[in-house]
């Protein structure tokens, strides 16, 4: 499959959020971007791609992508969610 490229449309991340939508978008995208992504549907108005995502947004990205099926790794980021939703961050 060499030269295959992928097109994702990045707003299903942030389905369900309530809180910080355009930022969840902004943190999968950098996170997605970092793993090859070189094409998306998405709103340019969001200026994607032009503002850094918030880092705490991007930590819980990153800890959703290193999810390896461990419960060790499911409980951890089942945590950090649970503090994200005290913290209004979805």
């Amino acid at each position: 499959m060499k030269g295959v490229h992928a097109v994702l449309g990045v707003s299903n991340w942030a389905f369900g959020v309530q809180r910080r939508r355009t930022g969840h978008i902004r943190a999968f995208l950098a996170a997605a971007r970092k793993r090859g992504l070189d094409a998306t549907i998405i709103d340019v108005k969001g200026q994607f791609g032009l503002k850094p995502p918030a880092p705490e947004l991007l930590e819980l990205v990153e800890m959703f992508a290193g999810l390896d099926g461990s419960e060790d790794s499911m409980l951890t980021y089942a945590a950090a969610m649970q503090e994200a939703r005290a913290a209004q961050w979805i």
